[in-house]
């Protein structure tokens, strides 16, 4: 959920792009929220299904095609280079999602009252840690860390998009178009059962590959003026609010939208220098950690309400949207910017690889 550079930089050479993801990490908090406020009160739900907040998470899935693009197509059929790229992605990714997992499963015993679904199968786990889709014990097929399913997601993109780095570079796009169109439409018949194989099917995956076209089109020098691109971001937010109740696909209903969104936003001019962009742009620093944080931040603000008897929703709303913003920004400073120049510290110490490669995709 987390993309950057190639060279384990963050994508904020591109402003636009840390704002939307930071945009990205505020829906699916605000969402979550919501859903939060409507248990813990009893509040009308009329805020929750006004929108489809869960759009942050395929707009994280576009902005994941878009950066891979960007930061690796110069080395498209590079040798050595797949095994590189998914060396950098998941030391990017897994550590932190890992500790959260973790954190997950300690709370499942300490405080089993807290944590929904609670109930864990030495199978869930093991499944959880390694990204396999599985059932958990309602039947949903998600991680221990409920929202991890999206990493699921991830890291097959990672996969499939390394094997496809082995491809000469003019068939490279085509190929990879091909897998993911092939295995949308075989999803319409892969029977439940095979969750697995319905799990990495699911049309969903096509806001990657939107994505990957974004960047190839963003590569080129493609881009939009100011007022086209609001246009399109302001047809992207009709379509989540009108087709939000529409019985389609999600890849239609928050998936188009969501592409609409990114690139009229990204393709037209950079507007990172006013406060509030440079706000939005640090925030897609923290976007990653927020991510994984915000199921916990939520479920302590809800404990500390309940233990003082306090009766306002807004106030929980926008106290709990608070502290996960601080508990994110507290987790990335403490924990997942170390961990990135820990492990870009090592590269450099193992520069002589890393060099060989930049050169040959120049």
């Amino acid at each position: 959920m987390s993309p950057e550079t190639s060279d384990g930089k963050s994508a904020g050479q591109i402003i636009s792009v840390q704002q939307m993801r930071f945009l990205a990490a505020a829906l699916v908090l605000i969402g979550h929220t919501l859903h939060e406020v409507y248990d813990q009160f009893g509040m009308s739900q009329n805020y929750e299904k006004m929108f489809e907040w869960g759009v942050g998470v395929d707009i994280f899935f576009v902005i994941s095609g878009f950066i891979m693009y960007l930061t690796s197509a110069s080395f498209v059929g590079v040798r050595g280079y797949p095994v590189e790229f998914l060396k950098r992605r998941f030391e990017r990714i897994v550590p932190l999602y890992w500790l959260f997992t973790s954190l997950m499963i300690i709370s499942s015993f300490a405080v089993p009252s807290a944590v929904t679904h609670g109930n864990l199968s030495i199978f869930h786990v093991i499944s959880s840690y390694s990204f396999v889709p599985w059932p958990r014990a309602d039947g949903a097929i998600r991680p221990v860390l409920a929202l991890g399913w999206t990493l699921n997601y991830e890291m097959f993109f990672y996969i499939m998009f390394a094997a496809m780095l082995t491809f000469k570079r003019s068939v490279f796009l085509y190929v990879l178009s091909l897998i993911f169109v092939v295995l949308s439409v075989c999803h319409n018949f892969v029977p439940e059962q095979l969750w697995i194989i319905d799990f990495w099917t699911n049309p969903i995956v096509l806001e990657f590959l939107a994505g990957v076209w974004l960047g190839w089109a963003f590569k080129r020098g493609l881009r939009i003026p100011g007022i086209a691109g609001l246009a399109l971001m302001l047809l992207g937010i009709l379509g989540l609010v009108v087709a939000h109740s529409w019985p389609i696909e999600r890849v239609l209903k928050a998936g188009l939208p969501a592409v609409l969104i990114f690139a009229g936003w990204t393709f037209r001019p950079n507007s990172g220098n006013s406060i509030v962009g440079r706000f939005a742009a640090y925030g897609g620093d923290l976007s990653y950690a927020i991510y994984l944080s915000h199921p916990f931040s939520l479920n302590v603000a809800a404990l500390i309400f309940h233990r003082l008897d306090m009766n306002s929703p807004w106030l929980f709303f926008f106290s709990s949207i608070a502290a996960a913003v601080c508990a994110g920004a507290l987790v990335h400073h403490t924990i997942e910017h170390p961990l990135i120049n820990f492990f870009r510290l090592r590269r450099q110490r193992d520069r002589p690889s890393g060099a060989r490669l930049e050169e040959m995709g120049r």
